[in-house]
C-alpha cells in the first residue's frame, strides 16, 4: 500500500466530512424552528435525508482529500510550466530523459535488461528487448563531431546527452554514471550538477521546444547517495537557473516511481511545496554578464 494515506489526509478528510454535516445542522436548526409537525413523523421523515447527507459528506471528503499524485505550476516570469509525477516515466507525453553509463554501454554484461530501470524498459518496450538495437543507434549518434570534445578517456564527460527515436517516442539519453566494471555503475554526487548542466545545455542548443520528461536521476541502479528528495530539489534548482539563458522547453515533469514514494518514505507533500514555492519566487538576472536563475 502506497504511503498516499497519511494521518495528516485523514484529519483533513474528518474536516471536510464533519464541515458538510455542521452546514446541514445549521440547515435543520433554523428550518425545524418553524416547524410544528409531529417529532416522531419529523424522524421518521428525516431519515432518508439523513443518510442522502451522511452519504454527500463522506463523498465529499473522499474527494477532497483523494490521493494526488500531479502537482503542476507556471515558472514566474516565465512561459514554461514545472510538473511533479508519481507514476510510470514512460507513460507521461513528453521525450524522456534516460539515465546511462559513460560508455554508452546498453548491455553492461546482460544485467541492465535483467533490472528494472529505464533503460531496461526502454529496450523492452521499443527494441524487442534487444539492447544492441539500441547500441547501434547510441554508435551512430555518437560519431557526430560535435561528441569528440565531450571524449572523457574511454567514455564520455557526464551529462552527455543524444537523441534517439523509436516507436514514435523521442528519448535524449544522458551519462550520469560511470562505468566501474562489465557489469555495473555508480553514480557520483559530484557529478549530478555537471550531468544537469549538460542536459540543459544539449536541450537548449539541439532539442526542440517540447515537454521534457526527466526521473530522479541516478538513484536506481546508479546507487546515488544522496536521498531521492534532495535529487528532486536538485533538478528543481538547477532547471530554474537553466532557464534564464533561453526559453528553451514547454514543460519539465520530475516522475517520481510509486514504489519509491513507499519504499524510501518520501514526502511527497514537502516536495510539492518546494516545487510551488520555487516556480512561484525564481527570480532571474539580467544584464551584461551572464544571467542566472535563482530559487529558494
Amino acid at each position: 500500500m502506497q504511503r498516499f494515506f497519511t494521518w495528516k489526509i485523514f484529519l483533513s478528510f474528518l474536516k471536510d466530512a464533519f464541515s458538510v454535516l455542521g452546514a446541514f445542522g445549521i440547515i435543520t436548526t433554523v428550518t425545524s424552528f418553524f416547524d410544528q409537525l409531529n417529532t416522531t413523523n419529523n424522524l421518521l421523515k428525516s431519515s432518508p435525508s439523513l443518510l442522502t447527507v451522511l452519504v454527500i459528506a463522506v463523498v465529499w471528503g473522499v474527494f477532497n482529500n483523494r490521493p494526488r499524485t500531479k502537482f503542476e505550476y507556471k515558472l514566474n516570469n516565465k512561459d514554461i510550466r514545472m510538473r511533479l509525477v508519481i507514476g510510470d516515466i514512460l507513460k507521461e507525453n513528453g521525450s524522456v530523459i534516460v539515465p546511462i553509463n559513460n560508455e554508452f554501454d546498453t548491455s553492461l554484461g546482460g544485467s541492465v535488461t535483467r533490472s528494472d530501470s529505464i533503460k531496461a524498459q526502454v529496450i523492452k518496450k521499443f527494441f524487442d528487448g534487444d539492447s544492441g538495437k539500441l547500441g547501434d543507434k547510441l554508435k551512430g549518434k555518437l560519431k557526430n563531431t560535435i561528441y569528440n570534445a565531450l571524449k572523457d578517456g574511454s567514455g564520455y564527460k557526464m551529462g552527455t546527452t543524444l537523441t534517439i527515436e523509436q516507436g514514435g517516442k523521442k528519448f535524449y539519453l544522458s551519462a550520469n554514471s560511470r562505468k566501474i566494471n562489465k557489469s555495473r555503475v555508480v553514480a557520483r554526487e559530484e557529478d549530478l550538477v555537471q550531468t544537469l548542466s549538460g542536459i540543459w545545455e544539449y536541450l537548449a542548443n539541439y532539442g526542440a521546444k517540447e515537454n521534457v520528461v526527466i526521473p530522479l536521476l541516478g538513484t536506481g541502479n546508479g546507487r546515488l547517495g544522496k536521498p531521492r528528495g534532495e535529487v528532486f530539489k536538485d533538478i528543481v534548482r538547477s532547471f530554474i537557473a537553466s532557464c534564464s539563458e533561453k526559453s528553451y522547453c514547454e514543460k519539465l515533469t520530475i516522475v517520481i516511481r510509486p514504489e519509491d514514494v513507499e519504499q524510501y518514505e518520501i514526502n511527497i507533500d514537502e516536495l510539492n511545496e518546494f516545487l510551488c514555492l520555487n516556480c512561484k519566487y525564481a527570480t532571474f538576472v539580467t544584464g551584461q554578464n551572464p544571467r542566472i536563475g535563482t530559487s529558494l
